[in-house]
């Protein structure tokens, strides 16, 4: 049977965060199994090309994405501190295996070190852009929010990687900021193509809102549970969404000033947290008095839906302007690397420091400094994976593409995190989760994982209109 309603929003609420540093060590499980999948590739690639059929060397390939990519994101969650240990391991070891399978090749091929090596070199700087590495680093965000949606439900889920009651840092609280980021980074104002009709922005915005209103719908007719203080009593994340787009959409910013902008806009919003709106945004819901006018009252049900997006915008504006810059091609990238390090310095040091002495991080009220540590995060993410894609070529002389699973993954997170959705529901109405033995909670995220991973690639492979 399943849970009651009341003993499940029990059950997920009342956390008050993790670290900083765990929430980093967790998704640097994700880049240390992305890492060896991509190191293993010259082995697999050796081996499967004495197969006899396509599908036998596919069917490699999946269980190497099973073994490399859907296990580890789950026991970066179900088993932090072994996932953790274990990604340390792997990381060596596929350093190991790098090296040798790069001295093997400058064995063999000893005319590689001689001076035409400088102009091979200068010819890769010179053309190497940064889509893998973002194609990765949205994989990971996303693959890591799907399985936390269904994972907080389950008991073998550390409790202080839930989202948090007011204020703190976790592992979900990431989650909705790192999706607006990444919808940022890859968006058309990014590339500078600001211009669309009014018509054009709403075909895209509307089915944000219809989604919005669909979950709305469902979970109050079906009676599953809903925690009030995450976005508000009829809030969710897909009217923020469309909410963020409609405002990208009206304010057409130029991508060299769209940082700025984000910037003076969350602390312009910080000081009227601080000053008046920070603790009615946080009240508690039991405690809360509604006024009688209906746009007033819908307001007042919904505060921290309505006052994050402002947040969440600021930190759409800030991720544009970074994919702007992303989509450069690196001419140095010593140079290059040295510049983002002391950016992402800055902004981690902002951070910290708001966190500290200003207001600590609040996900409910999308405060400055959420919007820093979300910025934080997803360009120490992007820079590892520009670290490790630039590696990989200089080592190979090549590109390394992303695996097919990672790009499509990446071009269809709307399609991930809405079946995430929705099997979540699916999950939690069939079974009581809280009654789950931890083997068992294994083998549901299993194919849970699996069956969102399936999804993509369908629609990566039928061509489905990409988010």
């Amino acid at each position: 049977p399943r849970g009651s309603s009341a003993a499940k929003i029990l059950f997920v609420s009342n956390n008050d965060g993790t670290s900083f540093s765990e929430v980093n060590a967790i998704v640097s499980v994700v880049i240390v199994a992305l890492w060896v999948r991509l190191s293993i590739l010259p082995f697999v690639d050796r081996y499967t090309q004495v197969s006899q059929t396509k599908r036998y060397s596919t069917c490699i390939e999946r269980t190497l994405d099973v073994a490399t990519l859907i296990l580890p994101s789950i026991g970066s969650m179900l088993t932090t501190e072994r996932a953790i240990l274990v990604s340390a391991w792997a990381l060596v070891a596929s350093c190991l295996m790098l090296w040798i399978t790069q001295s093997a090749r400058a064995h063999a091929a000893p005319v590689a070190k001689t001076h035409k090596r400088t102009k091979v070199d200068a010819s890769v700087a010179q053309a190497f852009r940064c889509d893998d590495a973002i194609a990765m680093y949205r994989y990971t965000l996303a693959i890591l929010t799907a399985v936390a949606i269904l994972a907080i439900d389950f008991t073998i889920f550390p409790r202080r990687l839930g989202k948090t009651e007011t204020f703190g840092v976790s592992l979900m609280d990431l989650g909705g900021g790192a999706f607006v980021f990444s919808s940022g980074v890859v968006s058309r104002f990014a590339r500078g193509r600001t211009y669309r009709s009014f018509s054009a922005n709403m075909v895209k915005v509307a089915p944000l809102f219809a989604l919005g209103v669909a979950r709305l719908l469902i979970t109050t007719a079906v009676g599953y549970h809903s925690v009030e203080t995450e976005y508000g009593r009829h809030w969710n994340f897909f009217f923020t969404l469309a909410c963020v787009n409609v405002f990208a959409s009206i304010f057409t910013i130029p991508p060299k000033k769209a940082l700025s902008l984000g910037l003076c806009i969350s602390l312009v919003y910080q000081c009227v947290l601080s000053r008046l709106a920070s603790a009615w945004v946080l009240q508690a819901p039991e405690v809360r008095r509604h006024p009688e006018h209906m746009l007033l009252r819908f307001a007042s049900m919904n505060r921290e839906g309505l006052c994050s997006v402002v947040g969440y915008y600021a930190i759409y504006l800030i991720a544009v302007q970074i994919g702007w810059f992303l989509a450069q091609p690196i001419l140095n990238f010593r140079r290059w690397a040295r510049t983002v390090l002391i950016a992402l310095s800055a902004v981690w040091c902002a951070a910290l420091g708001l966190h500290r002495f200003v207001e600590p991080v609040s996900r409910r009220s999308g405060n400055a400094a959420y919007v820093m540590w979300i910025s934080a995060y997803n360009m120490q993410v992007i820079l590892a994976y520009v670290i490790m894609s630039h590696i990989l070529w200089l080592v190979r002389q090549q590109p390394s593409a992303a695996p097919m699973l990672v790009q499509a993954v990446s071009t269809n997170q709307l399609a991930v995190f809405l079946c995430g959705n929705l099997l979540t529901g699916l999950v939690n109405l069939s079974i009581d989760t809280m009654q789950v033995s931890d083997v068992g909670a294994w083998i549901v995220m299993g194919a849970y994982t699996s069956t969102i991973c399936a999804c993509a690639l369908l629609c990566h492979k039928t061509n489905v209109k990409r988010a």
